[in-house]
């Protein structure tokens, strides 16, 4: 059976290998109250200006998920109220429609993000991050002055963003699946063989070089 494959441009997908820098990035404070004592902290917030390519907000998820379990803010209702501040001019709108439509239950509160984070890239971006990340070619190759450790960091930090998506594509930092092991490694390897080939040719260049000199010794020797 032939395997099809999909290509899913860099333009059109959740995530892409080059980083989504932000132009001028905002800061703001972010807050919370409990039991009169106010919790405040400084972050960059999302204005939506990445388009469909989400990693500026998925940053800003990450920072609110640690955020809120160091201030230890477990309930759905408090949640809302953090993530909200991570949010500003057309997003804090957007989400705040969302919010409105779902319950206060820390569930309700996850299911808000998914379908917040829908809004910018369609439906399934997992599926879609999936598809650029491991099943398409010609997309993530190594960049030749890039070094490998910061190329293999990089897909790393790919990896874990994928996993922030919603969708219906597994996890592939399950640890405990030996099969997503497998593939986090091979998409790592299948990053860079114009790398491996040329270092493939560079060694055979120097066994034949080695040999010639060798040879030439044993000659003059004789």
């Amino acid at each position: 059976m032939l395997r099809q494959t999909i290509i899913v441009n860099e333009s059109d997908s959740p995530l892409a290998y080059k980083a989504r820098e932000v132009t001028n990035p905002v800061m703001q404070y972010v807050s919370s109250f409990d039991n009169n004592f106010e919790r405040k902290q400084k972050v960059e917030v999302w204005n939506g200006a990445s388009g469909k390519n989400v990693e500026p907000l998925l940053r800003s998820i990450q920072s609110f998920r640690n955020i809120s379990s160091e201030w230890g803010l477990n309930q759905g209702r408090q949640k809302k109220a953090l993530f909200k501040q991570f949010l500003t001019a057309e997003p804090h709108m957007t989400y705040q429609r969302i919010s409105d439509a779902h319950g206060n239950s820390v569930q309700d509160f996850e299911d808000s993000v998914d379908e917040f984070i829908c809004e910018y890239t369609g439906e399934n971006p997992k599926y879609q991050a999936n598809m650029y990340l491991f099943d398409t070619s010609n997309h993530i190759r190594k960049p030749y002055n890039t070094e490998i450790g910061i190329h293999a960091n990089r897909l790393k930090t790919l990896f874990m963003y994928h996993d922030m998506l919603p969708g219906n594509c597994s996890n592939v930092n399950d640890e405990n699946n030996p099969g997503q092991t497998r593939k986090r490694k091979l998409a790592l390897f299948r990053s860079f063989p114009q790398l491996i080939g040329r270092e493939i040719l560079s060694i055979r260049r120097m066994i034949r070089r080695t040999t010639i000199i060798l040879r030439g010794r044993i000659l003059s020797v004789g």
